[in-house]
């Protein structure tokens, strides 16, 4: 953190200040205050996610803090946006009685978080770069290695969610969800062509960018592939309602 520039940490704690408020306002007004337990317990994770986005805007100005400080606030903030994202799924598809079942739609949309967070902050970062001159590779580096491992395990689950529901191991998942799931060839077609494929293909090239410590050809390119993760992730969501994995 201490490599990255001040604004583009506050840039990108602004965008995550605007999507909690964002997000709170809609079910607010959609649904007035929670009153069943999931939707309560994601409202109070993104507020909490809110308030870690603006303690992070403060603290990124105030340089002679310890550098720990910083970090807690951001892993916290972290962890805490990807347990509401796992509590606004359990709104969509409650929790079921099979322990598996669940583990593997916790497991997907982590995994969705973490295509997201990290496809979204990388293209920001890159961005930076055309005002933060002096701000050195390292950082952009770092994050096209996570994309990179992102994509890696977001094809490795759609595999084995793939087999889960072949196999149909648990009792909500049987060849009827198979079928439907073949039924919705385009979605998939679309999940997997580009969703996965054409990002892993992207990924390679970014990380092929950044060695040449290429930042704006870097920056273009997670431009595209930011489109074609937010297009796959809500095929990924299409199908969920399908089968009831959010592939």
């Amino acid at each position: 953190m201490r490599e990255m520039a001040a604004r583009f940490i506050q840039v990108a704690c602004t965008i995550v200040v605007a999507l909690c408020a964002g997000v709170c306002v809609w079910v607010g007004f959609q649904d007035g205050w929670p009153k069943d337990q999931s939707t309560f317990v994601a409202q109070i994770c993104t507020l909490v996610c809110l308030c870690e986005a603006l303690a992070a805007m403060v603290v990124v100005r105030v340089p002679k803090l310890n550098a720990i400080f910083p970090r807690l606030i951001a892993v916290g903030g972290g962890l805490i946006g990807v347990a509401g994202a796992l509590a606004w799924s359990t709104v969509e598809l409650p929790l079921t009685e099979s322990i598996s079942l669940n583990v593997m739609r916790t497991l997907g949309v982590a995994l969705g978080s973490f295509i997201m967070g990290s496809v979204t902050v990388a293209w920001l970062l890159g961005h930076a770069y055309l005002t933060a001159t002096k701000m050195t590779i390292a950082p952009l580096r770092v994050l096209s290695r996570l994309f990179s491992l992102a994509v890696f395990l977001r094809f490795a689950y759609l595999l084995v969610a793939c087999g889960v529901i072949y196999l149909g191991p648990a009792q909500e998942v049987g060849p009827s969800d198979w079928s439907r799931l073949m039924g919705s060839w385009l979605v998939l077609s679309m999940r997997v062509g580009v969703g996965i494929l054409t990002v892993a293909v992207l990924a390679y090239m970014v990380g092929d960018c950044v060695k040449l410590r290429s930042t704006q050809s870097a920056t273009g390119i997670l431009y595209f592939a930011s489109v074609f993760v937010y297009i796959g992730e809500l095929s990924s969501q299409n199908l969920a309602g399908e089968v009831g994995l959010p592939l």
